[in-house]
């Protein structure tokens, strides 16, 4: 008996793999530019309102947390 997923793997493994590198690259960069922008806002509105400057504060812990597993899962 002929494994019809057997095919379709062989087939789509080139295309998936390079869609999965575009969107590990994009969801990298997205996560860069927040934390970038993120760090600004918290350094502006630190000096204005405490508690706008502790949410990006938070912020700021969570992107550069995303980066780091990010990098980790990937070494």
């Amino acid at each position: 008996m002929t494994d019809l997923y057997r095919n379709m793997d062989n087939e789509s493994t080139p295309q998936a793999g390079l869609l999965a590198r575009a969107t590990s690259d994009r969801t990298r960069l997205l996560l860069w530019v927040a934390l970038v922008v993120s760090v600004v806002l918290n350094i502006t509105f630190s000096m204005v309102n405490t508690f706008l400057g502790a949410a990006f504060g938070i912020a700021v812990l969570a992107c550069a947390w995303a980066l780091v597993v990010r990098y980790r899962r990937g070494r």
